[in-house]
């Protein structure tokens, strides 16, 4: 009997130092997510979108904050989700410049009127309208034309970036908001043709429902809904190291995923009646660096390819060149650096003349795969 007992007690003992564990690492897990989360206020940034995964909600105004890289600043959207200025303004029937592309394009860190999208609007005296999101990569970005093709631009440019290689093959978008949020990616199949795959749906489910939760624990914290948030986190993580975990793809396959969506997205863009620009966008704490334009232009013959990198060896002395970055924590670019990608972009469009007269355009009505 007395060692009965002394079993119950060993267990029972067992069994709070594992629920004690399990609430302290739903704490702690639950303390982070709320930390990334309070860097939102306001609309949410994302909302679910069936092609994209997620994109801007439309009439929208969030508050961004990011105290560790001093940055503080708000986000407004127009009837479509695009970028805007302020508060209230109706999205454009047509376009002359349509952005397309991540966080280095959105313009992260500043509002939009500091943006190379509204820089390059001035520069032309044109229409232009900024639909980048952070997290997107070429595929996302493919998508987002396809949605956004009735806007019937005369150039899209889209903002390239070394981690879209990575992104494109990748069927969770890095997000602070929930361990995965589903986007359209690349697959290849079992004899190495590549193939595009629509976002998981049950999974977006659940990543939303996650940052419902994030929103409903930031507004009336408690304890308990704290521990309950970092175990759900702890859940997805969980679901998803099992499941694999992202791919791991070769970097010639990497190449191979980018090269097809490219020529994808140029079809796409011209049969929208539009030019495609590629815009390749270096580590912005080397911008002279990572050139990838000659590879381009040599894997897409006839791609108009505008590389930032050989923009500031060619117009600037390297050895002293001003900082281009938003600050040691955050390495996207800054103000400055826009305004120099908008400069570099600009010469391009002139030199090659690709706003020409609207009406002599075609009108096309495009499919529903992209």
């Amino acid at each position: 009997m007395r060692r009965l007992v002394l079993w119950v007690a060993m267990l029972a003992a067992g069994g709070i130092s594992v629920v004690s564990a399990l609430a302290t690492v739903g704490w702690l897990l639950g303390s982070q997510a709320l930390e990334a989360g309070a860097l939102h206020r306001g609309d949410p940034l994302v909302v679910p979108n069936a092609s994209r995964g997620f994109a801007r909600p439309a009439s929208a105004r969030t508050e961004i904050s990011q105290p560790a890289a001093g940055l503080a600043y708000t986000v407004f959207t127009d009837s479509r989700g695009l970028r805007a200025n302020g508060p209230g303004q109706v999205a454009p029937s047509q376009v002359d410049v349509l952005v397309i592309g991540g966080s280095f394009s959105a313009g992260h860190g500043f509002a939009n009127p500091q943006t190379f999208t509204e820089h390059l609007g001035r520069d032309l005296d044109a229409e232009v309208a900024n639909a980048a999101l952070s997290s997107y990569g070429t595929v996302a970005s493919l998508a987002t034309l396809r949605d956004l093709s009735d806007l019937r631009p005369r150039i899209v440019v889209y903002g390239l970036i070394a981690d879209h290689l990575r992104r494109n093959l990748d069927p969770c978008a890095p997000s602070f908001q929930a361990p995965c949020l589903p986007v359209p990616h690349v697959t290849f199949s079992d004899d190495q043709q590549p193939q595009l795959v629509k976002p998981n749906e049950e999974i977006s489910r659940r990543a939303f429902a996650f940052s419902e939760s994030l929103r409903q624990q930031r507004e009336d914290p408690t304890l308990l809904g704290t521990i309950q948030l970092g175990l759900e986190a702890l859940g997805h993580r969980l679901t998803r190291r099992l499941s694999g975990g992202p791919p791991a793809y070769s970097e010639a396959l990497r190449e191979r995923a980018l090269l097809f969506t490219l020529r994808k997205l140029a079809r796409r863009t011209e049969r929208a009646g539009a030019q495609l620009v590629v815009l390749n966008l270096p580590h912005m704490d080397a911008p002279h660096a990572g050139s990838r334009g000659a590879w381009l232009r040599e894997a897409l013959p006839g791609l108009i390819v505008v590389d930032f990198a050989e923009y500031v060896r060619t117009h600037l002395d390297i050895h002293s060149l001003p900082s281009m970055i938003l600050s040691a924590d955050d390495r996207h670019p800054n103000a400055y650096a826009h305004e120099l990608i908008a400069r570099a972009l600009s010469e391009t469009i002139e030199d090659q003349g690709l706003l020409g007269n609207r009406a002599e355009l075609p009108v096309t009505t495009t499919g529903s795969t992209p």
